[in-house]
């Protein structure tokens, strides 16, 4: 049986993990095992609920705000004690649909976008977990921006966790990532330039032959007339 609820939703995966398993994939395992035994034994500290691992990143969630962000902010603070790698961690609030002990919704495709926006160590939180910890004087947040997401129709305004061993996040990387298509806006323009030179060319070349015919037929009237 389904059931509805409010909840802070918690993406986390590892960063650089498919270059870690090339260099040593023994070594990256034991790694990816020691990782979420750490953050589940986290989780059950601040009441956060595990939903399952995603490959080398983890799902979870929690009926409180502040618990989420405490909880990441340990999670991080732990993690930061060995320099082998580095989680991202995104974190969202919304409805979910929880069912069989799995959650669903548009809120869960949201925290995990939010995730792979978040810098090495970094924690990212959407405008709606900002504003559900208003009251809650934990952490400075820098506002970034909006971000498109994949797949989210609505662009999602992401806060930086700031705070002791955080890192600073970076405006540029972030619009860089949070709004790709900016990149390419330019290549319409560049195509429809290429099309009216490639006319341009043509119509040159058009007028140059024609100017050539004309101008050959006038030399063979004039020899007609001698």
């Amino acid at each position: 049986m389904e059931k509805r609820q409010f909840a802070a939703i918690m993406f986390t995966d590892i960063v650089g993990f498919t270059a870690l398993m090339g260099k040593d994939e023994k070594r990256t395992l034991e790694l990816l095992h020691q990782y979420h035994h750490i953050q589940k034994s986290i989780l059950k500290k601040f009441d956060g609920i595990f939903v399952k691992e995603i490959g080398d990143g983890m799902l979870a969630y929690f009926t409180e705000a502040k618990k989420a962000l405490e909880c990441s902010i340990e999670i991080q603070k732990d993690l930061s004690k060995t320099s082998e790698a580095n989680i991202r961690i995104g974190l969202h609030w919304a409805e979910i649909i929880i069912e069989e002990g799995d959650i669903y919704g548009d809120g869960v495709n949201i925290a995990s976008r939010i995730e792979s926006l978040a810098d090495p160590g970094g924690i990212y939180i959407s405008e709606a977990l900002h504003h559900a910890l208003e009251d809650e004087g934990l952490t400075n947040r820098k506002l970034l921006g909006s971000a498109k997401l994949k797949n989210v129709q609505e662009k999602v305004i992401i806060y930086a966790v700031q705070g002791e061993l955080l890192p600073v996040p970076s405006l540029k990387r972030f619009q860089a990532l949070a709004n790709p298509r900016k990149k390419l806006a330019i290549v319409p323009t560049v195509i429809a330039f290429l099309v009216i030179v490639l006319i341009s060319v043509f119509l040159v070349k058009y007028l140059n032959d024609r100017t050539k015919k004309i101008e050959a037929e006038a030399s063979l009237e004039e020899i007609d007339d001698i």
